[in-house]
């Protein structure tokens, strides 16, 4: 905000302030639910990635799909999958220099087990600095969540984190989270 308002462009900081606040009240709102519904969670994401690339000047690309046999009204736990995007695009594409970065986020339904992918074209858990590798305060605060959900639901959230290999024809960082979908869950009911 501040360099855009350094260069006067009166415009599009105002455009970054309406993104940033609907993404605040938007924040709020969910915080006090424990589920929400994919909908709402696609929704959600395509706020805070159009905020982030204001952010970086367009660095990087987005998508955000849903399978034909996923449901848009099944709930998912609230706010479990932006800590992921965070990192994907953090430690995966705002640095890149030799190309554009791009996340993809995927949600499909196969075998009763709903599958949340979060991709990035990044440079690859093996290349970043230690520091931003499993001791990512997002992914740890996520693995809490999810050993949490575990317990108070007796579900069984899964976490993959997969290094995507240039041998495969691809680079970054895949997460996939597996998790049954719920279909009526009270979206009210507090942490």
């Amino acid at each position: 905000m501040q360099f855009l308002l350094y260069k006067k462009d009166y415009a599009e900081t105002e455009n970054y302030l309406n993104i940033f606040a609907q993404m605040i009240r938007k924040t709020l709102h969910y915080s006090e639910k424990t589920f929400m519904q994919i909908k709402e969670e696609i929704e959600y994401l395509s706020l805070y990635l159009n905020m982030e690339k204001l952010r970086l000047k367009d660095q990087f690309d987005y998508t955000i799909t849903r399978s034909k046999n996923t449901d848009e009204n099944w709930m998912i736990p609230s706010l479990l999958i932006q800590p992921f995007v965070e990192n994907a695009i953090k430690h995966g594409v705002s640095g890149l220099k030799d190309r554009k970065g791009n996340i993809r986020i995927t949600f499909d339904y196969t075998d009763s087990l709903l599958c949340i992918t979060i991709e990035d074209n990044g440079v690859g858990m093996e290349k970043r600095p230690e520091s931003a590798k499993a001791n990512s305060f997002g992914v740890k605060l996520s693995q809490k969540r999810i050993e949490t959900f575990r317990q108070l639901f007796e579900t069984d959230i899964t976490l993959e984190l997969n290094n995507l290999s240039e041998k495969d024809g691809k680079q970054g960082t895949q997460i996939k989270l597996y998790m049954p979908p719920y279909e009526n869950q009270n979206t009210s009911l507090h942490h």
